[in-house]
């Protein structure tokens, strides 16, 4: 199995109650009993449609817990995602689904069905070279381009973090994420955060793109560490709470 989700399961066990993953929009929270419990109905759900290793689904879901829960699930079925955006023009959706051969949606209609689910516990068997995602470019200069990870990735992505054999991110972490859902960013920082058994908030973007809401709920939630953007820095750096800023995805200026 992965060591990715050998500690996941691990965090399970040892954590049950330690919050995994919430939300600053909706204030949900999601412990690592619940995640594995949520997580594991999306595993029943895809089994139960025909859903396995190398099948494409298109995760479809508000901005929240769910996108992330419903990532877990396609994993733990062996399958692979396009993360999606709701605001996605439809030709660009229709586009991708099309590209990726997409053979199912968790849309808010299957993730109505998929709480009905009783869970199933444990993972898919994969291999390394086994499809386990895929992110899509902006397509600004022609039609979006699939980049396809494996499932033999996901512990260099982990790995990829450490220093000296340890890793930077820590279980006391809490860890936000202001990047939209679809960017890399997201399940490269997730998977560290996993890896570490910490927390990670998703903010919504009526707080990230407000400069005061940002520092308020930065410092009501504690957050201790993030990632963005150089170009945007000088809205973090001074959030008492915040003592690790990680920045990337453009050239730094300065």
């Amino acid at each position: 199995m992965n060591k990715l989700f050998e500690k996941f399961q691990g965090y399970v066990l040892d954590t049950p109650e330690k919050i995994a993953l919430s939300s600053m929009g909706d204030g949900k929270t999601v412990t690592y009993r619940e995640l594995d419990l949520i997580s594991g109905k999306v595993y029943r759900y895809l089994m139960a449609h025909g859903i396995g290793r190398e099948d494409f689904v298109n995760i479809l879901l508000p901005r929240g817990v769910e996108p992330v829960i419903a990532m877990i699930g396609v994993w733990k079925a062996g399958a692979a995602f396009v993360m999606l955006e709701q605001d996605y023009p439809q030709e660009r959706i229709a586009f991708i689904r099309r590209d990726c051969g997409c053979k199912l949606v968790i849309d808010d209609e299957a993730w109505t069905e998929i709480l009905q689910c009783e869970t199933l516990a444990g993972f898919a068997e994969v291999n390394d070279h086994d499809a386990a995602f895929a992110v899509y470019t902006s397509g600004t200069t022609g039609d979006p381009k699939g980049v396809l990870h494996e499932y033999g990735n996901l512990d260099l992505i982990a790995r990829s973090y450490y220093e000296n054999g340890v890793s930077p991110l820590t279980a006391d972490d809490h860890f936000a994420m202001i990047s939209p859902l679809h960017f890399i960013t997201v399940i490269l920082f997730y998977v560290g955060v996993l890896d570490a058994g910490g927390r990670m908030s998703i903010v919504p973007y009526s707080i990230a793109k407000n400069p005061q809401e940002i520092y308020k709920a930065f410092v009501e939630n504690k957050i201790d560490v993030l990632f963005c953007a150089p170009s945007i820095l000088r809205y973090f750096r001074n959030i008492p709470t915040v003592n690790r800023i990680i920045v990337g995805s453009e050239p730094a200026n300065g």
